[in-house]
């Protein structure tokens, strides 16, 4: 076996110790190593999650205004086909295209029903015949007749 020998100063402990201390930083400097690794690659993906979170705020806006322009084109259109099928049953029951908006209801149905009623208005009603004050108009023949009688009684 090997005689063992004392250490007496510190340069010959720091040569005795030297492997191990070398072989201790190289094995912790392979952790920190990894660990910065790990470090860059956590960075690197908060970066992206950045990087995704504003194309996805951006995303959410384009799809909130596409909604407000799609709620806004559909209520242009229910609109429209709205006074469409309002002045159809206008047509249909013969009331004046002026009077079609004034259709009341939610539904086609009730449209209908109001249009029934407003049409009634504007049914020409038969014409009640006036009494005649004029005289009534007589041929020649018949007015000579009258004055040649009267002539004759001598009136």
């Amino acid at each position: 076996m090997a005689e063992f020998t004392p250490i007496e100063t510190q340069e010959a402990f720091d040569a005795a110790i030297k492997e191990r201390i070398d072989r201790a930083k190289s094995s912790v400097r392979d952790e920190y190593k990894e660990a910065e690794e790990w470090k860059k690659k956590a960075e690197e993906f908060d970066s992206k999650v950045k990087e995704y979170d504003d194309q996805l705020a951006a995303l959410n806006q384009q799809i909130t205004e596409k909604d407000s322009s799609i709620a806004e084109l559909s209520g242009k259109i229910k609109i429209r086909e709205t006074a469409a099928a309002k002045s159809r049953i206008a047509r249909e029951h013969g009331i004046p295209e002026d009077l079609a908006d004034r259709l009341t209801g939610e539904s086609e149905d009730d449209w209908k029903k109001d249009a029934e009623k407003l049409a009634k208005l504007f049914q020409k009603k038969p014409a009640y015949p006036t009494k005649n004050t004029a005289e009534p108009v007589e041929d020649t023949k018949t007015q000579n007749m009258k004055s040649l009688l009267k002539n004759l009684r001598g009136e």
